[in-house]
């Protein structure tokens, strides 16, 4: 059966319709999730704030500045510790994951997925928000090393790469106090067997929110 021009150009107009329905009605339900902070806040506070709205209205906060730092890629971990229980979640993001310059965006982000993906834990409930804890490490760019003897666990954090695979630790950890140790932690948390070769070692800054 043959379809006249008029037909095809119809068809046509109804499937960009619908196309242009649903582009609106998926920006629309984004915009929803949207929290918007119009006034910066500290890395600690932008961290609370983001799992809380997140957690109990499905919200995801944007905001405009971070107070004190300024805004740009940087990789970041959030740590989240209850005052009665200890550690609840520790993620960061070493290069930045975020598509973004804002620092603001990536903190949001590493505060929700530290609440409710460190696979060492539990997600972390509505019902113990209340009791949380907030540390936002912002790092500094990580420097190769040469030698294990340029680290010091009080000040810098290391990342040990071992083919594939690396493996990250802050600084001033409490009980670990030399280099030995440090590299040993940062090992285990990339998942870096016995067996396979450290190919490079970085140390790094940071900048403590709590």
């Amino acid at each position: 059966m043959k379809i006249s021009k008029k037909y095809r150009i119809f068809i046509l107009s109804v499937l960009i319709f619908i196309s242009l329905l649903t582009l609106i009605k998926t920006r629309f339900d984004i915009e929803k999730r949207l929290f918007k902070i119009n006034t910066p806040l500290a890395p600690q506070e932008l961290a609370k704030i983001a799992v809380e709205k997140y957690l109990l209205e499905d919200k995801i906060v944007v905001t405009s500045g971070i107070k004190g730092v300024p805004s740009g890629k940087k990789g970041v971990f959030v740590t989240i510790s209850n005052k009665k229980s200890g550690l609840r979640g520790c993620v960061g993001t070493v290069p930045p994951a975020v598509d973004s310059e804002s620092l603001g965006d990536e903190i949001v982000q590493v505060a929700i997925l530290s609440a409710t993906t460190d696979k060492r834990f539990s997600s972390v409930s509505k019902n113990e928000l209340k009791d949380l804890n907030y540390s936002v490490d912002i790092l500094e760019t990580p420097i190769t090393i040469k030698s294990t003897k340029e680290l010091n666990p009080e000040i810098y954090g290391v990342i040990v790469f071992a083919g594939n695979k690396n493996g990250v630790i802050l600084p001033d950890i409490k009980g670990i106090n030399d280099a030995k140790t440090q590299i040993k932690f940062a090992r285990q948390n990339g998942n870096i067997k016995e067996n396979e070769k450290t190919t490079k070692i970085q140390k790094f800054k940071v900048k403590r929110f709590n």
